[in-house]
This record gives structure tokens, C-alpha cells and sequence, in this order.
């Protein structure tokens, strides 16, 4: 696995920018929110990358991404996500209505 982030140890401004410049390199554009104060919690590895990217995320953090119709027309990338929760939930705000995955439970965007 090849680390391509850790907030362990930065500031949470410096975090959120390299944070914000890694997920436009390695997915698309969005907004980060949710911003915590503490970026330790926060871990991005990426295990493969041709013929697929296979990454793995660790977010101890309340972060939110948003990703709008502008952020969509400018970067089309298609990609699935499978999301495995081991604690807390996540939740996926579509057009079609909210998504929650719980503790325990797996969800494929």
C-alpha cells in the first residue's frame, strides 16, 4: 500500500489542503466540509492502480464531500465506491433520496 495521506501530526489548514488536492488528483472535484479541527484520524492508502484504483479511506473524522452539477460537468470520471462502515454511519444524499449505512453494513455507490 502506498500512503498518499495522513493528517497525523499537521495542522488542520495544511491537512485540508493537501486533503483537497489528493481527492481532485486520485478521484474528481467536490467540496470538502465537515472540516474538524483534527485531521489525525484521517488516512488514505492506495493499494492497485491500473487496470483499477483500489484505495483504502480510514476517516475518524465528521467529513463531509459534496460533489455538484458544476463539479460533475467539469470532471466526468465514473467510478464505483464500496463503503464498509465499522463504526458510526455514513450517509449518501442523492437526487433520488438519502442513503444511511450503519455500523455493520455495506453500501455500493
Amino acid at each position: 500500500m502506498q500512503r498518499l495521506f495522513s493528517g497525523e501530526g499537521k495542522p488542520a489548514p495544511e491537512a485540508i489542503k493537501m486533503w483537497s488536492e489528493m481527492t481532485r488528483r486520485e478521484f474528481y472535484s467536490g467540496d470538502l466540509g465537515g472540516c474538524p479541527r483534527d485531521f489525525t484520524g484521517v488516512l488514505f492508502e492506495k493499494a492497485l492502480q491500473q487496470p483499477i484504483s483500489l484505495t483504502h479511506l480510514v476517516c475518524r473524522a465528521p467529513l463531509t464531500y459534496r460533489r455538484t452539477v458544476r463539479h460533475i460537468r467539469v470532471n466526468r470520471v465514473g467510478f464505483r465506491v464500496i463503503w464498509f462502515v465499522k463504526q458510526g454511519s455514513l450517509k449518501i444524499r442523492r437526487a433520488e433520496g438519502d442513503c444511511v449505512i450503519k455500523a455493520g453494513e455495506v453500501g455500493i455507490l
